[in-house]
């Protein structure tokens, strides 16, 4: 074996990575903590990227990578991401960087359009045409911008309708949390 790709799924609450071999099998799979590039300086995010993929890379060489990462959507975050990955680790020879999201296209024909959605700590939409250019995008923007469809905005939904509203979803969820009044639960939220 003369060298092994490697994927990066980098993402707002964990980093994950993970090698193939030239017939395409796992090797070496790694997790790290957060990856999310517009939250993390450059510096920080390029360290985490390089942590997951020489973590996997025991099996042979890297030769080619693809890193998909929440927080790069624009053709210039994925420039600048890219240009910081390729002097942190020249002996990579092919890069791509994409939003986490565009992974999940990589199991659909090229000749076919796709939606991808992740909804997990932060949610975001995307569609591609046949050519997998991007057509449309809803979501992704963080927590406090737009992520309707994510676990945070799932819970500050529910959150809201506790605090404003009569419900008999009050008492769960007074119930789960430490805080055992609507006063409380409101100065934790708002606690330094």
């Amino acid at each position: 074996m003369t060298g092994v790709v490697a994927v990066v799924d980098a993402g707002g609450t964990s980093t994950r990575a993970a090698i193939a071999d030239a017939r395409g099998r796992i090797v070496e799979r790694w997790r790290i903590g957060a990856g999310w590039f517009c939250v993390l300086t450059l510096r920080a995010w390029t360290r985490r990227m390089c942590e997951a993929l020489e973590a996997c890379a025991n099996e042979a060489p890297i030769t080619r990578a693809w890193i998909g990462s929440a927080g790069i959507d624009a053709d210039e975050s994925a420039r600048i991401a890219t240009e910081a990955l390729r002097c942190a680790m020249p002996h990579v020879h092919e890069w791509t960087v994409t939003n986490d999201a565009a992974l999940l296209c990589a199991s659909v024909p090229r000749n076919r359009p796709c939606v991808v959605c992740i909804a997990g700590t932060g949610s975001v939409v995307l569609a591609y045409d046949a050519q997998r250019t991007r057509t449309k995008r809803v979501g992704g923007l963080g927590w406090l911008l737009g992520d309707e469809g994510s676990a945070v905005g799932v819970g500050r939904a529910a959150l809201r309708h506790l605090l404003s509203e009569p419900s008999p979803l009050k008492q769960v969820i007074l119930a789960a949390t430490p805080a055992k009044s609507t006063h409380h639960l409101l100065r934790n939220v708002y606690k330094d």
